[in-house]
């Protein structure tokens, strides 16, 4: 499987509204697509992924945890934790 990333998130996240430009930007410079999920709506990932705080955001290559940032991560450290496996 190629290489994913999620951003999970919650609604009224201080943090989460920052962290959206910051993944847009990783986008379009990365070429890799970003997949938001809402936390609360998915309870079964907070388990899964072992959340804690929102925004979380998670690298994975075929379907193994390289990455994983809690809290908002700036645009430089993410596009090169995604370009590590690109």
């Amino acid at each position: 499987m190629p290489l994913e990333v999620l951003c999970f998130y919650q609604k009224n996240c201080v943090g989460c509204d920052e962290q959206e430009p910051i993944n847009r930007e990783v986008e379009q410079k990365a070429g890799v697509k970003i997949e938001e999920i809402n936390a609360v709506e998915t309870p079964e990932v907070i388990k899964k992924y072992d959340l804690h705080l929102t925004p979380t955001i998670i690298v994975l290559l075929d379907n193994e945890i390289k990455e994983k940032f809690e809290g908002v991560i700036q645009s430089e450290e993410l596009e090169e934790a995604v370009r590590r496996y690109l």
